[in-house]
């Protein structure tokens, strides 16, 4: 950098006025030179305390970060049991929804039975009015017949006493026709006599009378 600015103008004689300007350029690039020369030096000399000045400051940060890792360490705690949890809520909310699907399947399916079951039952109670008219009808016959048996009975008693009647008088006609017939022998063979006939025709009006 020092010969660069000395020999600006290769070949030619420098001005004597120029000189004092050269030698300030000259004096300045030696100044940065020996500066930059100098804070390398410095630098290399500083680096063990810089080291320890970083090993200080990390220390002091490590120090300030130590309760967020302890609260990042018990969020992370927190967020596995929670991560544990919500995993089990959601086994638990599937389970619940299958358990939710059955029961529904299961009630469609009591609701499907108590249907057929109330056709059933209305079918029933349709059998029961026709049984129940049925009986009706069956207990009306039935009384009719007892009705006409009876009065059948009651025919047929009559018809025994008036058969009963009509063979009392036929046995009583029969007998006055023996009676009768004995009279009307005993005239022929002279066994009666006038008077004694006319007795005998009012015994005959008599018995008929009474017979």
């Amino acid at each position: 950098m020092a010969s660069s600015g000395v020999h600006k103008n290769e070949g030619e004689e420098m001005d004597p006025s120029s000189k004092g300007t050269g030698a300030t350029h000259e004096t300045h690039d030696e100044k940065h030179l020996i500066k930059a020369v100098a804070e390398k030096i410095f630098s290399k000399n500083n680096e063990g305390p810089r080291t320890e000045r970083y090993r200080s400051d990390l220390a002091k940060v490590r120090a300030e970060l130590q309760p967020w890792e302890k609260q990042l360490i018990e969020h992370k705690g927190k967020l596995e049991v929670a991560c544990t949890e919500s995993k089990f809520l959601s086994e638990k909310h599937e389970a619940g929804r299958a358990a939710f699907e059955d029961a529904r399947k299961q009630m469609d399916d009591i609701t499907g039975k108590i249907a057929e079951r109330s056709d059933s039952i209305a079918n029933i109670r349709g059998e029961i009015e026709r049984t129940k008219h049925e009986a009706f009808e069956a207990r009306k016959l039935e009384e009719e017949c007892i009705r006409e048996q009876e009065a059948q009975i009651s025919h047929e008693q009559a018809a025994r006493e008036k058969l009963a009647e009509l063979k009392s008088v036929m046995d009583s006609k029969k007998s006055q026709g023996s009676v009768l017939k004995a009279i009307l022998q005993a005239k022929q063979s002279n066994q009666i006599g006038g008077n004694q006939w006319a007795t005998e025709r009012n015994f005959i009006s008599w018995t008929q009378f009474y017979l």
